[in-house]
């Protein structure tokens, strides 16, 4: 049967997840592309910001997603940014706090396609 080998599983952010959850680096792809993203000279990011709901921070060279919550419940500190993909797609998450910023990667994934 001369088929080709099966693809080795992409990391999580790469490929989409279970359940249609979306590819991290590709959301950072389209905030820096999409209209309401704001560039930060001064760190060389693209910064996307939803009153209330979340602040987005994706750094293109470093191939680095970064999203934090805003609102009711959202960590205090200016400088605190829970939810971080680096370049190979891998999620680092305060522990327990997988699940929440899978559902941030989401909401952020939703506002960028409009």
């Amino acid at each position: 049967a001369g088929g080709r080998a099966p693809a080795a599983p992409a990391p999580e952010g790469q490929a989409a997840g279970q359940g249609g959850e979306p590819r991290a680096l590709a959301v950072g792809e389209r905030l820096q592309d999409h209209h309401r993203a704001l560039y930060d000279r001064r760190e060389g990011t693209y910064d996307y910001y939803v009153g209330g709901v979340l602040w987005a921070k994706w750094h293109p060279w470093r191939r680095e997603l970064r999203i934090r919550p805003l609102g009711e419940g959202a960590p205090e500190e200016k400088a605190s940014w829970p939810c971080r993909w680096d370049a190979s797609g891998a999620l680092h998450a305060p522990q327990g706090g997988e699940a929440a910023c899978r559902a941030l990667l989401k909401e952020l994934a939703r506002r960028l396609a409009r």
